[in-house]
C-alpha cells in the first residue's frame, strides 16, 4: 500500500458531523485532512484526523483514512484495525474495500 493515496471518499463524509455549525466545521476539517492526504501532506493529514477523531471518535471516514496512512507507513495490523472500524458505516464504498484489502 506504500505511496497510496486517498482515492473518492464515499459514503456518509458528514456521519456522524449531522446538523448545525460546528458539524459544518468537523466537516471542513475532515475536508482539509483529505486535501494534505492528497497532496502528500501525510503528518499534516495524520494530525488531522487524529483531531477529528478526538472530537468524534467513531467518525468513518477519519478512521478509514487515518488507516491508509498506518498502512501506508507500513503498519499494516493498525491499519486494517482502523480501517475494519470505519467498514460498517462505509460498506457500500468501494475504496475502503480496496483499501482494507491493500493494508
Amino acid at each position: 500500500m506504500t505511496g497510496a493515496m486517498p482515492g473518492r471518499v464515499e459514503g456518509p463524509l458528514d456521519h456522524p458531523l449531522r446538523g448545525g455549525p460546528e458539524e459544518a466545521k468537523l466537516a471542513a476539517e475532515l475536508q482539509a485532512a483529505i486535501e494534505h492526504h492528497k497532496a502528500g501532506r501525510i503528518d499534516k493529514a495524520e494530525a488531522s484526523y487524529r483531531k477529528l477523531l478526538k472530537k468524534v471518535p467513531h467518525q468513518p471516514n477519519a478512521l478509514h483514512l487515518l488507516g491508509v496512512i498506518e498502512a501506508q507507513r507500513g503498519n499494516a495490523a493498525r491499519g486494517v484495525e482502523l480501517i475494519s472500524q470505519a467498514l460498517p458505516a462505509l460498506e457500500k464504498a468501494p475504496q475502503i474495500h480496496l483499501d482494507l484489502g491493500g493494508a
